[in-house]
């Protein structure tokens, strides 16, 4: 083994690294903030030799992941398979099968959706923010689907104005809730990067 005192390893000729973006690999969903070269020590005591110190050379690449792609191709059509799924809150309490057909729709189109953005995402050990953001799409259009049965039950019972609340309060709460719990994840992704 060659320790520090004998070898010493030097960024030489790439010191310089502003065109190093260049020569990167093709990175379409990144892109590359800052590169650095570091030259430096390090200690390696479990190696048995007469030296454990040994020369390095770090090269760092810092990247961040462009969001654009993320955003118009998975959250904006997620978005609006949500806003569909509360079309049936302006649809009449008493007709349960024309709003079970468009929330049973919805929350397949979500599944559906959920199957072919994972396949295009990479796996993670932890839930990222479009994870939080899916949930929370499964989680308001299944709800969608509890209200209409909570208003048809009301309309059988005779309480058509009771029906009709529920259903107006629907039209604000539901759109209300998801932007303010989606927002409240994005905050929260940005307090944690």
């Amino acid at each position: 083994m060659f320790g520090v005192s004998r070898i010493r390893l030097v960024p030489g000729r790439y010191n310089d690294l502003s065109d190093l973006n260049r020569k990167l690999l093709d990175l379409p969903d990144w892109r590359i903030v800052g590169v650095g070269l570091e030259e430096g020590i390090g200690e390696y005591p479990y190696l048995v030799d007469e030296e454990t110190l040994f020369s390095r050379v770090t090269l760092t690449v810092d990247v961040e992941r462009r969001r654009g792609y993320y955003i118009w191709k998975f959250l904006v059509p997620l978005v609006l398979i949500v806003l569909l799924s509360w079309v049936v809150f302006w649809i009449g309490s008493g007709e349960l099968e024309s709003q079970m057909q468009v929330s049973i729709k919805c929350v397949l189109s979500v599944i559906a959706f959920n199957f072919v953005i994972s396949e295009q995402l990479p796996r993670t050990g932890y839930l990222t923010v479009l994870d939080y953001w899916v949930l929370l799409s499964y989680i308001f259009v299944a709800a969608g689907t509890f209200e209409n049965v909570v208003a048809h039950r009301l309309v059988r019972a005779g309480r058509e104005g009771a029906a009709d609340r529920v259903d107006h309060w629907s039209r604000v709460l539901f759109p209300a809730t998801y932007v303010l719990l989606n927002a409240l994840v994005f905050v929260h992704s940005l307090l944690l990067s």
